[in-house]
């Protein structure tokens, strides 16, 4: 692309020649620049696609026997290496889960551990009760006392 030559400027071949070039490395920036915005666009969109599908298998899968909630928590993965609102919403389930597994646990400890404490193939296995508990210092302490006594 040529460019008319400004008002001070000679007008030999070098100068028309060192302006085309810059001109030319410019609009190979430029191109390199949308190429990248499109490419990275696409990999968007792509990803956004994707993942929803896999998010709406997993909830279709969720009523029958499988894996369904493990697709959608998959489908919620992959959605979140590009959206932070899919990022949020993994890390909001994964401590509704956690709270979950620990209030199943914590409800079925009574019934679980003396019936794991007297099962025959339990010999010389550790203690159960001791494998469901929350250690902290005062429960340790309060476990040897037990044990101790």
């Amino acid at each position: 692309m040529l460019f008319p030559l400004e008002a001070g400027q000679s007008g030999t071949r070098a100068d028309v020649r060192s302006a085309n070039a810059a001109a030319t490395f410019d609009e190979v920036d430029g191109l390199r620049r949308l190429a990248a915005r499109i490419a990275r666009s696409t990999r968007r969109l792509v990803i956004l696609v994707v993942g929803l599908a896999i998010v709406v298998l997993g909830l279709v899968l969720v009523p029958a026997p499988g894996p369904g909630w493990a697709v959608v928590f998959g489908g919620l993965a992959l959605l979140s290496t590009e959206f932070a609102w899919a990022a949020r919403l993994l890390n909001w389930t994964k401590r509704k889960v956690g709270r979950a597994n620990a209030w199943i646990a914590f409800k079925l400890k009574p019934i679980t551990v003396p019936l794991l404490r007297w099962l025959p193939w339990r010999r010389n296995r550790p203690d159960p009760a001791a494998l469901l508990t929350v250690h902290d210092d005062r429960e340790f302490t309060q476990d040897a006392d037990r044990k101790a006594g």
